[in-house]
């Protein structure tokens, strides 16, 4: 038995990369601020991110302040 309790520590659960250069932002530090959307800077190359996380899973909404537009994929014959 040992007299000593190790400190629990925290595993991320949710990954966000940035577009540009694939940095993990939330584990690197690139947290702005948290309102409606979330918002990341990259520390990398200081690109600028808005992530919808009231989805099951993080939505890039815009890149440098361009809305990020989706495109359905083509049907599967």
């Amino acid at each position: 038995m040992s007299w000593f309790k190790r400190k629990k520590v925290a595993k991320q659960g949710t990954f966000c990369y940035c577009p540009n250069c694939k940095n993990e932002l939330i584990s690197s530090g690139s947290f702005v601020s948290d309102e409606e959307l979330v918002t990341y800077k990259c520390t990398t190359c200081e690109t600028v991110t808005e992530w919808l996380f009231d989805a099951p899973a993080p939505i890039l909404w815009t890149v440098d302040g361009v809305e990020v537009e989706y495109k359905p994929k083509e049907e599967m014959l």
